[in-house]
């Protein structure tokens, strides 16, 4: 068997989250992002980082002025190498934060601040719940029972 641990520093925050929120409260940038890998990087003579895709409206990327083919190479002061350095880099932030974002654009780097959002939260329409129409199990003969259980098991309709 394999086991994996997370460990007990990293949970808690988000423990704490859970119970004040009801869900993760984390900062936000608003971009898509995908690697910078070392070998793409250097062929291309440009750093590693997270490569922007896409910056989503309104959020605090686009507010920044972070646009899409930046590579972000830190964050806060955190260097930014991939994008699981980025998406550890943020959980030092909470959703107000204001820091420092570097990132490569056209052949030079550039510092921007930025105040960072809180990651919205996935909703789901309200729905109410409808209980089903329950019939009463006949008392009677087999016929009445073929009747009543025929339709779960594909017989009569």
């Amino acid at each position: 068997g394999v086991g994996f641990a997370i460990p007990i520093d990293d949970v808690m925050p988000l423990v704490d989250d859970l119970i004040n929120y009801g869900y993760i409260n984390s900062a936000y940038l608003g971009v898509m992002v995908s690697e910078m890998d070392a070998s793409t990087a250097s062929y291309y003579g440009l750093p590693v980082g997270a490569y922007v895709q896409k910056v989503e409206k309104g959020f605090a990327a686009e507010r920044a002025g972070i646009q899409p083919k930046d590579i972000i190479t830190s964050i806060g002061g955190i260097p930014v190498e991939n994008v699981n350095d980025l998406t550890r880099a943020l959980r030092n932030f909470n959703a107000g934060d204001l820091t420092v974002v570097t990132i490569y654009r056209g052949g030079r780097e550039m510092n921007l601040k930025i105040t960072l959002d809180e990651k919205p939260v996935a909703s789901t329409p309200d729905t109410v719940p409808v209980e089903p129409e329950v019939q009463e199990m006949p008392e009677g003969n087999f016929d009445e029972w073929y009747d009543f259980l025929a339709p779960f098991f594909g017989g009569k309709d």
